[in-house]
């Protein structure tokens, strides 16, 4: 929390937001797919979970074939076996999209965040999945031009250390067997 304006210039938004399944209002996922629209050198992304739509999967790719470091975070060591495979069948068109997906290694990561181009940063309560975005109560802080977004960069920058990069090998690897139930898990996605 911050306690004092201190840490806040002049030019220094934060701007606290909640997202309500009751209204017509998607505020979480537009604040998302305005991040990775807004990204010109690079957008990170954390989540626990990723069981994403079309339109985002489309604006990550889209972002990464533009240049940008599109980078999203997921746990390594899963703490629902079942939503971990639906977040893996999103893997391959993702990757091969220029996306890079990272696996953190020491653990089950919770962390929400979102950061992009050293000047924005989102820390809140949605996950990049279906439930977060479209059936639950969430809020949390945008954050713009403040130096808090620096921290946040580095916490980022080490969970890349301690990260394996999922690549195309990796992909070929998995049997297809797996594959295609990942594919069925994900028929279910919505309701994971």
């Amino acid at each position: 929390a911050l306690s004092s304006g201190s840490f806040i210039n002049s030019h220094s938004y934060i701007q606290p937001y909640c997202d309500d399944p009751l209204d017509e209002e998607l505020v979480s996922e537009e604040i998302y797919l305005t991040l990775i629209r807004k990204a010109n050198h690079y957008i990170w992304i954390s989540t626990p979970y990723l069981i994403i739509t079309d339109e985002i999967r489309n604006e990550l790719v889209s972002a990464a074939k533009k240049g940008v470091d599109v980078r999203i975070f997921v746990p390594g060591i899963p703490d629902k076996k079942i939503v971990n495979q639906c977040t893996k069948s999103y893997y391959g068109r993702l990757t091969v999209g220029g996306v890079k997906i990272f696996e953190y290694c020491p653990g089950f990561n919770h962390a929400k965040l979102c950061i992009c181009d050293d000047r924005m940063a989102l820390v809140g309560t949605a996950n990049l999945d279906y439930r977060s975005l479209y059936h639950h109560f969430e809020n949390g802080i945008v954050i713009y031009n403040n130096s808090v977004i620096t921290d946040i960069k580095n916490d980022m920058e080490h969970m890349a250390d301690v990260s394996r990069q999922i690549t195309l090998s990796n992909l070929i690897a998995v049997p297809k067997w797996k594959k295609a139930a990942r594919m069925l898990i994900r028929l279910c996605a919505p309701m994971l």
